[in-house]
């Protein structure tokens, strides 16, 4: 798994938007199992009928504002290099933030995560969004779930 880049990743988004980023640990909980209150839950887990990507993020969203949320990486991302998980927790957590994707190869939002830093619209887009993102008190808290971690906890949920 590639812990060690996506909890990087997550420590340079919360300085790029002002936000202490505090690891509460592995978990094994899944992205079904998550509520409203819950850190922020990285998954490298993927659902049958997931969409055609490496990656994508579901924001969770109270009285406007986003709170907290959980992104989920194809299994197949544990194998790729450290700069391309990088990029893509970015991405995600991007999303979570409000911004959505563009068609342009100088910015991280654009799908094809051609970058390897925020570009000058998507820091805009941060910038504007950054006061209502996720987290609370100050904080973005993340806890990291592991495929094997996430696929345990599914099988034992089954009857």
């Amino acid at each position: 798994m590639q812990r060690t880049a996506i909890v990087a990743a997550v420590d340079e988004f919360g300085d790029l938007v002002g936000r202490a980023v505090v690891f509460d640990g592995d978990t094994s909980a899944v992205s079904g199992e998550h509520r409203v209150g819950d850190p922020l839950l990285i998954e490298l887990a993927w659902p049958d009928d997931a969409p055609d990507h490496l990656g994508f993020a579901q924001p969770v969203v109270a009285e406007g504002r986003y709170v907290e949320g959980w992104i989920m990486l194809h299994p197949g991302v544990a194998r790729a290099p450290a700069g391309v998980v990088r990029r893509l927790v970015l991405h995600e957590l991007g999303h979570l933030y409000g911004l959505a994707d563009v068609d342009d190869p100088d910015e991280l939002m654009d799908p094809d995560l051609t970058t390897d830093d925020f570009g000058l619209g998507d820091l805009i887009g941060l910038y504007a969004t950054h006061e209502g993102g996720c987290g609370t008190g100050g904080e973005l808290r993340a806890r990291v779930a592991s495929g094997i971690q996430a696929l345990r906890a599914r099988a034992a949920a089954i009857p």
